[in-house]
């Protein structure tokens, strides 16, 4: 896990959104995002489904069909849901939890 450079979200982001320019609906471009870092994560062992991933892919898929952005800005809003899901985790919530 990178915190600094989480490329779950980057990739998974990307991903998405070439999808979705190439004609998937949401749920298809979702999955596509999803499924797209499993063999480096099947060949480092681990959890096949990064949870960055899926928030990074969910939030590209939003801006992208819902709100209409460009694939450029969708893709970082995209990258920026991954980074806050996983500093949610990380900073946020224990702090809730005290």
């Amino acid at each position: 896990m990178g915190l600094i450079v989480e490329r779950a979200s980057i990739v998974c982001s990307a991903a998405t959104i070439t999808a979705m320019m190439l004609g998937f609906d949401p749920f298809r471009a979702f999955i596509v995002g999803v499924v797209a870092l499993m063999p480096v994560r099947m060949l480092l062992g681990g959890n096949l489904v990064s949870q960055t991933g899926m928030a990074a892919s969910a939030g590209a898929i939003t801006t992208f069909y819902y709100f209409g952005f460009t694939p450029m800005n969708a893709f970082l809003v995209g990258a920026v849901s991954g980074y806050a899901w996983l500093y949610w985790w990380i900073f946020f919530f224990p702090r809730i939890l005290k």
